[in-house]
Formats: structure tokens, C-alpha cells, sequence
């Protein structure tokens, strides 16, 4: 026989549910990125597999997505991850070109789902800033 539940949503003689806050998402380690990440004298070449074992070296939490991808001698890097509850991830770009490693995290409204902030495409070719 199943339990008969109150119109409260709880079992009679226990109480309603009660449930506990949303897991908090993993922090992306922005700054570790920076360190760790390989740099290219100018009229040298990004090397994609250098700077994935970067990356591995940080051992992220699995939580967290990776994503890399390489045009010319540039290399591309997203780290993200989607907190619960929310349709804007947390995300870290990084670009690896000759004579200039960059990190950063795209502005609030490129990292709204639907657009195109926390991909590598963006970190390969940063997007302007919006209005």
C-alpha cells in the first residue's frame, strides 16, 4: 500500500519535505590557468597538446567542462561550468598565441546560454564587449 501523503507534501506524522540549497558549482581556478599555461615567443606556435597537458596538470573537478581548439598558431581554451538553478555559466577563457597568453572571463551576458561567450571560438577570436 502506498503512503498517503498530507496536501502539504510531507507524510502524515513526519512533517512537509524540507530540502537543502542547491550544490555550489566548482571554482574555476583562473589564476592557476595562467601560471600554468605554456607561453610562445612571437613567430612561434601554439602547440595544442602542451597546453591540454597544462591544463590536465591542475586537476580540475570533473565538474568542470574543457574545451580547447586550435586556428593558425593561436590555441583556444574554455573551462566552464553551469551552477544549478542558473542559465548563466561560470566560465574562463584563455588564448595561447605568439607572445601573448591571455586569461579572462567573458562579461555577464556572453555567458548567458544562447550565446556565444564560453566557447573556444570566442577565445581564439574574442567577442567585443557588449553596449
Amino acid at each position: 500500500m502506498a503512503a498517503v501523503r498530507d496536501p502539504a507534501g510531507g507524510v502524515p506524522g513526519r512533517g512537509p519535505l524540507a530540502f537543502g540549497p542547491w550544490p555550489k558549482a566548482p571554482e574555476i581556478p583562473s589564476e592557476r590557468l595562467r601560471k600554468a599555461l605554456p607561453r610562445v615567443p612571437k613567430g612561434g606556435r601554439a602547440d595544442e597538446a602542451k597546453v591540454r597537458a597544462a591544463v590536465g596538470s591542475l586537476r580540475l573537478d570533473p565538474a568542470i567542462r574543457r574545451e580547447f581548439a586550435t586556428k593558425g598558431d593561436v590555441v583556444g581554451v574554455v573551462l566552464s561550468v553551469k551552477p544549478y538553478g542558473s542559465d548563466v555559466f561560470d566560465c574562463v577563457l584563455a588564448r595561447v598565441a605568439p607572445g601573448r597568453t591571455s586569461v579572462w572571463t567573458p562579461p555577464r551576458v556572453q555567458r548567458t546560454a544562447g550565446e556565444a561567450g564560453c566557447s573556444a571560438g570566442n577565445a581564439i577570436d574574442p567577442l567585443p564587449p557588449p553596449h
